[in-house]
């Protein structure tokens, strides 16, 4: 099989939306972080009753208690919230870099693929690709570099085509909705 090449036309605005699909990003009442926000939120709210007590009391354990636990609920929230703030930033920081890129390249055969950014070339075989990702708006192929390859970045001959190559290549595709 001959060489196919892909020139991308990449939307930082559609990449943007993909990685933050699912409101991933949010630190208050996000998929990982719902539990824990609703505790903080429920335990700030009751915690004016201890301190309340505690000036109404001359004994204190009830502030002491009171501020014991909420920062613990503090800390279990910072806890489960750090890795989402280190993942925003990073995919931020790719962004930004990806902006400054001029031409996006993907060609690919049965054997491998390369995939060029301006000058830097990464050139892989298909058979130590871990998985793959597809459905209605992306490719992404997982392995020592991630690839992300939107739709909107080529047309629907190209994707469909691509997709058919990975879905052929790689072990281990998750294959989403209809690819068409």
């Amino acid at each position: 099989m001959t060489t196919k090449e892909i020139i991308l036309k990449l939307d930082i605005k559609d990449i943007k939306s993909i990685y933050f699909e699912g409101n991933k990003q949010k630190f208050f009442f996000g998929p990982e972080t719902k539990r824990q926000s609703l505790f903080l939120v429920m335990f700030i709210l009751i915690y004016p009753v201890f301190a309340y007590y505690a000036l109404k009391s001359t004994d204190s354990s009830y502030f002491i208690w009171g501020s014991i636990l909420l920062s613990f609920l503090a800390y279990h929230f910072l806890d489960v919230a750090k890795p989402i703030y280190k993942w925003k930033k990073s995919i931020l920081k790719f962004l930004k870099k990806l902006e400054k890129i001029e031409v996006v390249k993907f060609k690919y055969n049965n054997d491998f693929f390369i995939h060029q950014e301006d000058k830097n070339e990464l050139k892989q075989y298909w058979n130590i690709i871990d998985r793959a990702i597809i459905n209605e708006r992306y490719i992404w192929i997982f392995s020592n570099t991630n690839i992300l390859l939107p739709k909107s970045s080529m047309s629907d001959k190209e994707y469909f085509e691509l997709s058919e190559v990975v879905l052929k290549n790689v072990k281990n595709v998750e294959k989403n909705n209809s690819v068409t």
